[in-house]
């Protein structure tokens, strides 16, 4: 299955500036954001009624990505901007190959 979740907003953009003929993102940005987040609710509601959750994963997914997202966004301000930036660079690059290497 794939996640498309990020991808959404990032094409919602692009057409949306292809369509009005604008380049001002911060002024798309809040219609997007509320677009995808209804999308995402609908998502959400769609597989809870579907009975497709499972909910002790989902609860220590929850809690985890909380603490990790709190701690890691503190961590990011004591680092040295060079660092992180480079740490996600290649985060990314080695996320790209891994997603490669399975569709091959």
């Amino acid at each position: 299955m794939a996640d498309f979740g990020g991808a959404v907003g990032l094409m919602m953009m692009a057409m949306w500036s292809l369509l009005t003929a604008s380049a001002d993102l911060k002024a798309m940005a809040p219609a997007r954001v509320l677009l995808v987040s209804a999308a995402n609710g609908a998502a959400v509601v769609w597989f809870i009624a579907a009975g497709a959750v499972r909910w002790p994963e989902m609860l220590a997914m929850l809690v985890a990505s909380a603490v990790g997202g709190y701690l890691g966004a503190r961590l990011t301000q004591w680092l040295p901007a060079r660092l992180v930036r480079g740490f996600h660079r290649r985060s990314h690059r080695d996320g790209n190959r891994r997603v490669l290497m399975r569709a091959i």
